[in-house]
């Protein structure tokens, strides 16, 4: 089977603005509010270095559905950055950059597939690979009713990857958008489930992976940590994942004596 390698992402939340960290300097202040910026370009850059067959990112591309337009300036010249390398990209929004905004819409080069509000699948050749890539955007903030029904199944001879930005249904820590039950996503015989909208890093599957990377940039002192995404690579039916940390600002828990 031929391989392909690409890059994770989800929930960027450019453009947020920090609210509620008080106590701050100025110069510390200034860095922290261009932090998403800065993980994000570290992104691009790490991007345009590999060159992977291509890049995803999993809902909350902005913080909020008004899209900064700083961050929306920012955005779109690394995605024609992306474009100059030959390197697509596939995107959908979550449910904090809706499409029901009332935002300025900055126009994004030929390169980047945005996701519409139903269930895409989308074709990619790569090498003699034919790669599909299936998900959608949220049309409004609240998507509350799944939307693993509508994922179709893997055809045959094809390498099949799924973007769902929502989270378990049974999760009691995180607003429950477009839920899911782990079982239902093996059950579509996917060869890897990229997900959004959980800020935690974490595996819910290894065989085949069901990935949240979390957020790029930790925004308060429960997000914890590295941050950044995964570079993914399929071989023979087989997965491997390095987690490559790009935040501009971590936080920790320090225990003093």
């Amino acid at each position: 089977m031929a391989s392909i390698r690409f890059i994770h992402s989800a929930d960027l939340h450019l453009g947020s603005p920090f609210s509620g960290m008080k106590g701050l300097g100025a110069e510390q202040w200034k860095r922290l509010q261009n932090s998403t910026l800065e993980a994000f370009e570290r992104l691009i850059s790490y991007a345009l270095e590999t060159r992977p067959d291509f890049l995803l990112i999993v809902g909350d591309v902005y913080d909020g559905e008004d899209r900064n337009l700083r961050a929306q300036h920012r955005f779109q010249q690394g995605m024609e950055q992306l474009q100059e390398a030959g390197i697509p990209v596939f995107l959908s929004h979550g449910n904090h950059d809706h499409l029901g905004g009332n935002a300025a819409s900055f126009k994004l080069p030929s390169n980047v597939h945005v996701f519409r509000d139903s269930v895409e699948n989308v074709e990619l050749p790569v090498g003699s690979a034919i790669v599909n890539i299936a998900g959608f955007s949220y049309g409004c903030r609240h998507v509350t009713e799944p939307m693993i029904d509508h994922f179709p199944q893997k055809q045959a001879g094809v390498l099949q990857i799924g973007m769902l930005h929502g989270s378990e249904e049974s999760d009691t820590e995180h607003a429950v958008y477009a839920p899911f039950r782990k079982e239902q996503l093996l059950a579509k015989n996917y060869d890897y489930w990229a997900l959004g909208h959980i800020h935690k890093r974490q595996q819910l599957s290894i065989d085949p992976p069901i990935v949240y990377p979390g957020n790029l940039q930790g925004r308060h002192r429960k997000e914890s940590g590295p941050k950044g995404f995964y570079e993914v690579s399929l071989r023979d039916g087989h997965a491997e994942l390095e987690f490559i940390p790009v935040e501009a600002v971590r936080f920790e828990r320090i225990v003093l004596d």
